[in-house]
């Protein structure tokens, strides 16, 4: 297994293409494109997860894997000491690869966090790519581009490069900024612009199961709906993770488009 080096993964951008229209389903449909070299390639599923503190990737999630080059089957075999890594030569006159696969996300609380339902959706990145061994997270660049059911709304800090459609094309960013930036979307979304802070704009992102939840209003000094005393002042703005300040800007928001 090649050791992690901070090197650039010098073949460049891997496109990933994720299609989470299949709500009813509950399915993510991935396609990855990675330039290669010829010889021995490794490929990791992410293992150890931000914020997690141990090596719960959902690789169980993952499903109906193939890989091709030149249009042609690669094999491929699992590494027998470790499930997340996936061993294959790529042929002489290749020069990118092509995975495919599935994101079997939850269907209940008991197979893990459901993230998909017929009204809203979280992408998590981490959980759809597959990159290559031997290199720092923070050298390896993502073309991310995702498809969502149409009408959907879809929020993350990421920067869109272009939309099409039902789709959204992101800019290129290391993966390990990629995996720090989930995507909340939705049927029912609303964006409430909080002010900016410098040159960049603050918004307020929601996403509800029902549009009649999308309408928030300031509530015992606070804009949750919580009645209990940690719902006031600096109380609120510890449950809200922002400061008394963001707390204000986002009251007053809220006020004017109440």
């Amino acid at each position: 297994m090649p050791a992690p080096r901070d090197e650039a993964y010098a073949p460049g951008p891997i496109v990933l293409e994720v299609d989470a229209s299949d709500v009813a389903r509950r399915i993510m449909r991935v396609r990855q494109t990675i330039p290669v070299q010829a010889g021995p390639l490794t490929l990791l599923y992410p293992q150890w997860l931000p914020g997690n503190h141990a090596p719960r990737g959902p690789i169980d999630k993952i499903a109906g894997l193939r890989i091709s080059g030149n249009g042609r089957p690669i094999a491929w075999k699992r590494d027998p000491g470790d499930v997340y890594a996936f061993h294959l030569e790529v042929p002489q006159g290749v020069d990118s690869i092509v995975t495919e696969y599935q994101y079997l996300t939850p269907a209940e609380t008991s197979q893990g966090r459901v993230v998909m339902t017929t009204d809203m959706l979280n992408l998590q990145f981490n959980a759809v790519v597959l990159y290559p061994a031997g290199h720092y997270a923070s050298r390896i660049d993502y073309d991310a581009r995702v498809t969502y059911p149409a009408g959907w709304q879809a929020a993350t800090a990421l920067d869109v490069e272009r939309k099409r459609g039902a789709g959204v094309d992101y800019q290129t960013v290391p993966l390990d900024i990629l995996a720090d930036s989930r995507v909340s979307a939705g049927r029912h979304f609303k964006a409430i612009d909080l002010g900016t802070g410098g040159d960049k704009p603050v918004r307020l992102n929601v996403v509800a199961d029902a549009a009649k939840q999308l309408e928030a209003k300031p509530v015992l000094g606070c804009i949750t709906g919580a009645r209990d005393e940690e719902s006031r002042g600096d109380g609120c703005a510890r449950v809200l993770g922002t400061s008394r300040p963001q707390l204000h800007r986002a009251q007053r928001a809220l006020s004017e488009q109440a």
